[in-house]
């Protein structure tokens, strides 16, 4: 038993010792990343190439040195900057506050040609000097009036175009600026050119609304206009639907008139025809013979003279055994038209 209790003892021993030398390990060798940030490191002073990303890292004490380097927006802050106009003015900007971000592959190199530093020697000290050059082309209405709101993404721009060969890895987001600081006798004479501009700009945007209103009531009328002039057009188009319609309705009223005139006359002529067929069939020559004799036989008197049609009275006469014509009915023996013989 007390064999086992020494050996209990021993391996609580160990494992007390391996807790104490791993914390002590932890402790000195490792070390952790903020989220935002890489970890750079330097060995006996020299910057090593490889960096670490947000987390727990671990490097060999007393010899490897660490820190980390924000890769996140920051905001460097330049003070009171002045600058001088064409016009020979001097003026201040209180504060001008450079939005940039650094790149983290571009961080060793950064680090290595500029040290922990670079933002002072890439941006702050540049800021004056671009705003200077800014200043000199302008005056001072322009950029304290007329340009303000345009001094910034030049300044951004100008510091940007040369970042692009010094540090590639280092971009500027925007550059705000404060009010310039001018001299009081100025502050009145710009404030009130500064009011009339304005006044201009609210008179120039009310012409543009009075135009566009124009512009809208006269789009109004002319679409109006031209819905009035559809309604028209489907109006007439309708109208000559109707008139035609009407026209084709005519047009066959008549065809069925002029069909129904036709089959009248080609009725009467099919009559007349059969007539004539019947005529040819019933006037022989030997009946236009008889039909002769039966005449004189009806009016058997024979009167010679010039005129003596009036001298004597028609002679009473007894009706024959067969039917005489009418005193109506023309007989078509040669020229005669009557059955009394003129000698």
């Amino acid at each position: 038993m007390g064999i086992l209790r020494s050996m209990a003892l021993n391996d609580n021993k160990i494992i007390s010792y391996g807790m104490i030398l791993f914390l002590t390990i932890a402790t000195f060798c490792g070390h952790k990343v903020e989220e935002g940030h890489v970890g750079i490191y330097y060995q006996g002073g020299v910057l090593q190439r490889e960096i670490s990303y947000p987390g727990y890292q671990f490097g060999i004490p007393f010899i490897t040195t660490f820190e980390t380097v924000q890769v996140t927006s920051r905001i460097s802050t330049i003070k009171n900057v002045s600058c001088g106009t064409n016009e020979g003015i001097m003026i201040t900007f209180d504060s001008i506050e450079v939005v940039h971000q650094l790149d983290s592959e571009s961080v060793v190199d950064i680090i290595k040609n500029y040290t922990r530093n670079y933002e002072d020697i890439l941006i702050k000290h540049r800021v004056p000097h671009k705003l200077n050059l800014f200043c000199s082309r302008h005056t001072t209405q322009e950029i304290y009036i007329d340009l303000f709101k345009e001094i910034g993404s030049e300044l951004r721009e100008m510091l940007q175009d040369d970042l692009i060969s010094l540090a590639p890895g280092l971009k500027i987001h925007s550059v705000t600026l404060s009010k310039p600081n001018i001299p009081r006798d100025l502050v009145k004479n710009l404030e009130r050119i500064e009011l009339e501009a304005t006044n201009f700009r609210i008179a120039a945007e009310r012409q543009k609304v009075l135009e566009k209103e124009a512009e809208v009531e006269m789009i109004r009328a002319t679409l109006k206009a031209e819905k009035e002039a559809r309604l028209e057009s489907i109006r007439l188009e309708k109208r000559l639907i109707e008139l035609e319609l009407l026209r084709k309705i005519a047009l066959i009223e008549n065809e069925i008139h002029a069909a129904r005139q036709k089959n009248l006359v080609d009725e009467e002529i099919y009559k007349l025809q059969r007539q004539a067929e019947i005529n040819n069939i019933l006037y022989t020559p030997e009946y236009i013979e008889v039909k002769k004799y039966e005449a004189i036989t009806c009016n058997p008197k024979i009167m010679r003279g010039a005129d003596i049609t009036n001298v004597f009275p028609p002679a009473v006469r007894k009706p024959q055994a067969h039917e005489c014509p009418p005193d109506n009915e023309i007989l078509k023996v040669g020229d005669s038209r009557t059955n009394t013989t003129f000698v």
